[in-house]
């Protein structure tokens, strides 16, 4: 086992691109920065006037430097074999190290981009060397969370001691076996109103159980104790496609929990901030299967909860919005840390990575908040607050890549359809209309009191004459 490093201390060795994938750099840079990290980075270190070589070789050969990171690219590699300008200076420098110590693993190789092909591209001397793999978007957030582990000398596969069992074989499973086998029958023949049936008392099963849920103690305890049947919950999600308007019972039951909740808030404040959560997962859940009608329906849905914050006449989607102020205090007590917003904290920390991902989830969250501007049944007086935006990539970011999307036609329908418009020309009309009140000030744009950065919207990255002109 390896011994446990209290402060890593890491230099980035990266060939330099695009200004797209500097930012992709130092994004990397900054997370591993915020996770404890110290990082040696040439645009927050190297000044004019430095000789760069001295920096490079300082940074490689310096023996508080726990780790030098390469990332992989095809620019890298080229520039490597070649032995070309500063890649090539720093792959002299490495590469005598790596042939001096075959055994050693300061140099960790890490996977950053791929050839056009979709061919992982490494110089010859890493050849050999295993790597992390930061490309595939599914994994990447578990690659991550391995390659941080490695830093700090954690090993993420651990070898129990001899005749000592490891801790987790006395903990209770997240999800049973038994519960993981009887999700499967809706994935089989079963007529519709059947399936129907059996789903619904699947969900509403679940959901007793988190209204029964009475652990006390504080709101962190409570929240641990919630998910397994938040994971017991998004795994019946996961099916919906398998039943015929999955995605109307789902609504249904949250409506119908979020009312129960409701009637007593004090007790039930961790449970409401759970439905929150779990809204955010299906939400993420009917982007990533591109399930436009069930993501029509739930967000365009009126929902009645007979409670006094609450109208008689029905709300949006705001209704599944919870601020948990005692979950939010907690957490900042936990940690020492002032977080934005704690209870996202705590999402972040407990991700359930079978569903999406950490960007995927932040996606959806603004995805949110930006449909509603557009969703004309969306008449709460404040929009709906993406309390995640501040984690996602502000660079290159899932936002980003779907509103460039809309210049197609193809995709301006989908938005179109999931917004409620009958007509492209229609979304196109209202989508002008916002952008006007944007460009002028008269519609607020949302973010957290104490942070730079606003919540990202469309309007940001296409514009009203742009929607629609290629098929």
């Amino acid at each position: 086992m390896k011994k446990k490093i209290e402060h890593p201390k890491v230099f980035i060795s990266y060939a330099w691109g695009t200004e797209e994938h500097k930012m992709a750099v130092t994004s990397f840079a900054t997370q591993l920065k915020m996770d404890g990290v110290d990082v040696i980075y040439d645009r927050w270190s190297l000044k004019e006037g430095n000789d760069t070589y001295d920096f490079m070789e300082k940074s490689v050969k310096d023996p508080s430097i726990t780790n030098v990171l390469i990332l992989l690219d095809p620019t890298y590699a080229k520039k490597a074999d070649a032995r070309d300008g500063g890649v090539g200076t720093e792959t002299q420098i490495i590469s005598t190290n790596v042939y001096a110590d075959v055994a050693q693993d300061k140099f960790i190789p890490i996977v950053f981009g791929r050839d056009e092909q979709g061919n992982i591209c490494k110089p010859q001397y890493l050849q050999g060397r295993l790597h992390f793999d930061l490309t595939k978007s599914d994994k990447s957030d578990i690659e991550y969370k391995r390659l941080v582990r490695r830093l700090f000398g954690i090993d993420s596969v651990r070898e129990p001691e001899l005749g000592n069992p490891p801790d987790w074989l006395e903990d209770e499973p997240p999800v049973e076996y038994e519960f993981v086998l009887g999700v499967e029958k809706f994935k089989g023949n079963l007529p519709d109103k059947e399936k129907q049936k059996e789903y619904r008392d699947t969900i509403k099963k679940i959901v007793d159980e988190i209204e029964d849920n009475e652990i006390s103690g504080s709101a962190i305890d409570q929240y641990k104790s919630l998910l397994p049947l938040r994971d017991k919950f998004l795994m019946v999600v996961a099916n919906a496609s398998c039943v015929n308007e999955g995605y109307k019972i789902i609504a249904d039951t949250l409506e119908s929990l979020v009312s129960v909740l409701y009637k007593n808030e004090g007790q039930y404040s961790v449970q409401l901030s759970l439905v929150h959560e779990l809204f955010l997962y299906i939400v993420a859940l009917f982007l990533k299967e591109k399930e436009w009608d069930a993501l029509k329906y739930l967000l365009n849905k009126t929902y009645f909860v007979n409670y006094r914050e609450f109208r008689k006449d029905g709300e949006s989607f705001n209704v599944f919005a919870y601020n948990n102020d005692r979950l939010d205090r907690e957490m900042r007590e936990r940690d020492g840390k002032n977080y934005y917003c704690g209870t996202a904290q705590y999402w972040m920390d407990n991700l359930n990575l079978n569903i999406c991902n950490r960007e995927a989830l932040v996606f959806a969250d603004l995805f949110c908040y930006n449909c509603s501007f557009l969703i004309k049944n969306y008449t709460f007086d404040w929009k709906w607050f993406p309390v995640l935006y501040v984690y996602g990539n502000r660079y290159c970011g899932e936002l980003e890549l779907y509103v460039r999307k809309f210049a197609s036609k193809e995709h301006l329908t989908e938005i179109a359809t999931i917004t409620g418009y009958s007509t492209i020309e229609s979304f196109i009309e209202r989508y002008a209309e916002i952008e006007k009140e944007v460009n002028n000030g008269k519609t607020r744009t949302y973010r957290y009191n104490s942070a730079f950065d606003e919540a990202d919207t469309f309007w940001r990255y296409l514009r009203s004459d742009e929607l629609g002109t290629r098929n």
